[in-house]
């Protein structure tokens, strides 16, 4: 689970580009068919933070796994975590 600064920071990185996916599935609807997120069921947590749906959610899986967080590839937040990753595993 992600800690309150965290999900904050994840929150703020979503909002600017998923506002209204976000006022939809808070609302307790589906987000448009034109949406990026629509193919992958999208779902609000009780954070407020946007996960991934779909098949998995019926799998024995750990639940961050069946539903990971979306983190838009334009937020620096993104690419902040794709850098440290490549550093972790040495492709940098």
């Amino acid at each position: 689970m992600l800690d309150e600064s965290e999900v904050a920071i994840v929150k703020d990185a979503q909002r600017k580009v998923y506002s209204d996916e976000i006022t939809a599935l808070a609302k307790g609807n589906t987000v448009s068919k034109g949406s990026f997120l629509f193919k992958h069921a999208p779902v609000l947590c009780s954070d407020g933070v946007i996960l991934i749906g779909g098949r998995l959610s019926k799998s024995d899986l750990a639940y961050d796994t069946k539903h990971p967080m979306v983190l838009p590839k334009v937020s620096q937040v993104a690419v902040l975590i794709a850098q440290d990753v490549h550093t972790a595993v040495g492709h940098l």
